[in-house]
């Protein structure tokens, strides 16, 4: 199965979702990316900042494949929680390796 990447077009695309002014998109976007790494701060995750885009770039994809998404803030949110769960999970394989 072909990983999905996150292209300028699905960028794009993400971006006119959240508004169809590119500035205030723009802003939108660093206004949850923000958000977004605060989440994972307050959960002390290592490397919130990587977490977030992840979460930002599985929306990305959901959009990108025609899911409608009215609340794309409440949408990254839900997605966050399971980025979350999934970095908690590595990092206790990770610590049982090194034990």
């Amino acid at each position: 199965m072909k990983q999905w990447t996150l292209s300028q077009s699905s960028f794009d695309r993400f971006l006119a979702s959240l508004d169809s002014d590119r500035d205030r998109a723009g802003q939108k976007y660093e206004a949850l990316r923000t958000r977004l790494v605060k989440f994972f701060e307050w959960r002390a995750c290592q490397f919130a900042d990587d977490l977030a885009d992840e979460t930002l770039d599985r929306v990305a994809r959901k959009a990108d494949m025609g899911e409608q998404i009215n609340d794309f803030a409440n949408y990254a949110f839900g997605v966050a929680k399971l980025v979350y769960l999934e970095a908690v999970k590595r990092q206790a394989k990770q610590q049982a390796v090194i034990i």
